[in-house]
């Protein structure tokens, strides 16, 4: 039983059933995804990417409306794949320990930063970034 388990005597209950067993199951099989060297270098790189982006970003980048754009989408594309691995990563670890770790909460951070930048819901952050 993992520390996940042992907190909710209910837990072992719902494992029994059907879909609890396939929960179960899809947590392990995306945590073995999740938990290997090429996931880690697969982000790795696109950290590495989507920071050579910013290398474009200046005070006359508004000059420059297609370069401008294709920034937008670009980040736009870098902010999706940087929820779907954090999603990835809630489900494999769960809550408790996603949120143990330094190294996930500043991803966390940063991720909902980036949305909140992508989507331009906070004007100003647009600036900043």
């Amino acid at each position: 039983a993992t520390a996940a388990t042992t907190r909710c005597k209910c837990w072992d209950n719902c494992l029994k059933t059907d879909l609890g067993q396939r929960w179960y199951r899809f947590r392990q099989s995306t945590l073995q995804y999740v938990d290997t060297p090429a996931f880690e270098w697969f982000v790795l790189v696109l950290i590495f990417a989507s920071s050579i982006t910013l290398c474009f970003e200046d005070i006359h980048l508004d000059k420059n409306k297609r370069l401008k754009q294709i920034l937008y989408w670009t980040n736009f594309v870098f902010c999706l794949i940087f929820v779907i691995e954090m999603l990835l990563k809630w489900v494999a670890l769960g809550f408790t320990k996603y949120f143990s770790s330094f190294w996930t909460i500043l991803d966390f951070i940063i991720v909902f930063v980036r949305i909140l930048v992508v989507s331009k819901f906070l004007c100003f952050f647009n600036s900043l970034f």
